[in-house]
């Protein structure tokens, strides 16, 4: 019993964490000075980084348990939290706008291409 509440309790923590960006999108893009889409690319990315590290999860849980793993993934995802609150707004905004305008430019490339 003990196994399911602390497995509940992770995946609950774990989906407020994945999903407040996205409900918190325009406060975030205010206080950052960004575009709200670029929170939507945040989000984008927390899912893609889902998708890659599930390909892998299982021989960790096969190894050290899914216990364990949730354990791991929470701490992490705890220090990520962390280190994004101690980092200044304006280095966010800098970087994110490098990646946004990377991004342009890459979907122009593959729009071009494709008009060819």
């Amino acid at each position: 019993m003990v196994a399911l509440v602390a497995t509940l309790a992770i995946q609950v923590y774990v989906s407020v964490v994945a999903s407040a960006p996205a409900v918190l999108a325009p406060v975030l893009a205010a206080d950052l000075g960004i575009a709200p889409s670029l929170i939507g690319v945040f989000v984008g990315l927390l899912y893609l980084g889902a998708m890659v590290s599930s390909l892998g999860g299982s021989e960790f849980v096969a190894r050290f348990g899914a216990i364990r793993v949730s354990q791991a993934a929470v701490l992490m995802c705890s220090a990520g939290l962390a280190m994004m609150a101690l980092v200044p707004a304006g280095y966010l905004q800098r970087r994110i706008e490098n990646y946004a305008v990377k991004i342009d430019l890459l979907l122009e490339r593959i729009l071009a291409r494709k008009d060819k």
